[in-house]
């Protein structure tokens, strides 16, 4: 790899371990599994070539197939449950890949290179970024760094993942409540020790037992820390987390300088000494109402809110 390449995947790692993140995932059905362990996270399109059989999520993938899609932290928690919805009949797995996967798809040679996507790439919303943007903007009090800010941002892989970067594969927490998902667990395992893969078997030790009584007290971290673990359980948890961390309040703060116009040349003159300088905490909530307003947008209508508060006249689009 050359000394660019590796520099900037390196870069990459230590600002997402830096966050403290530990890993990015991508789930599948329990079906796909043993294949992967064997031959590694393959594209769709070299899948379609090969003419292998494998079952997936979507048959149209507006994003492409020339890519693996893999999600930071947590699973994209919105799209689990609707492939869990959409193919009922499947049990779906969430495997931790090694961050360390972003050096083999760091771009050397002419070769593809990872992209990060603000989004799920699927999105008519989603576009490239850079790391930093992934955990840039308006965030909600106790949102931990290793979140993205959007849950729904993405790492393209634009090639195979190999199988010693799948770490872990990570179970709902009624994975062995049916014989038929046991007897593929002991399969993995056998593929596992066959393999000599340096990966493990994890069944995630969350309680959601009196979920309602237990976010009934809950601070607004902990709420979320339920939400980003609720794709371990059931659709009714998870829809009962939804509408909490939906109203959730987000906290921005300003130093803004308010003076009349024909003061502001002195203002920004003596700015510096704090006597004109006042800091704004402002705290919001996103509308129930699904509007089409970034979190920008609603920092800006706070804004204009406190201004009005005051008894200043603020003209509204």
């Amino acid at each position: 790899m050359n000394s660019r390449a590796r520099q900037d995947a390196e870069s990459a790692i230590s600002f997402l371990r830096g966050r403290g993140v530990e890993r990015l995932v991508h789930f599948t059905s329990l079906e796909n599994v043993p294949s992967i362990l064997k031959n590694g996270l393959i594209p769709r399109e070299n899948l379609d070539a090969l003419g292998a059989k494998y079952e997936a999520n979507d048959d149209i993938r507006l994003d492409g197939k020339g890519h693996i899609n893999l999600s930071i932290s947590h699973p994209n928690i919105p799209l689990f449950f609707k492939m869990r919805q959409r193919f009922s009949d499947r049990y779906y797995v969430v495997l931790s890949i090694d961050l360390e996967v972003l050096y083999d798809h760091a771009g050397e040679e002419g070769q593809k290179k990872y992209q990060f996507s603000n989004t799920n790439a699927a999105s008519n919303y989603a576009s490239s970024c850079n790391i930093q943007q992934l955990f840039a903007g308006q965030r909600p009090e106790g949102y931990k760094d290793s979140w993205t800010t959007d849950p729904q941002a993405e790492v393209l892989i634009p090639g195979k993942i190999e199988p010693r970067y799948i770490n872990a594969i990570m179970f709902p927490l009624d994975c062995e409540e049916d014989e038929g998902r046991v007897r593929a667990i002991k399969s993995i395992e056998r593929v596992i020790k066959k393999e000599n893969l340096p990966c493990k078997l994890v069944r995630n030790d969350a309680i959601f037992d009196d979920l309602r009584k237990k976010i009934a007290s809950a601070s607004s971290g902990e709420k979320l820390e339920y939400y980003y673990l609720s794709w371990q359980t059931n659709e009714s948890a998870y829809n009962l987390l939804t509408s909490e961390i939906e109203n959730l309040p987000s906290k921005s703060f300003f130093g803004s300088i308010a003076v009349p116009t024909e003061s502001l040349t002195a203002a920004l003159r003596n700015r510096g000494t704090g006597d004109n300088h006042v800091i704004w905490t402002l705290e919001f909530h996103k509308p129930k109402m699904k509007f089409q307003r970034g979190k920008e947008q609603l920092v800006s209508l706070a804004v204009v809110e406190k201004i009005e508060a005051s008894g200043v006249s603020v003209g509204r689009v």
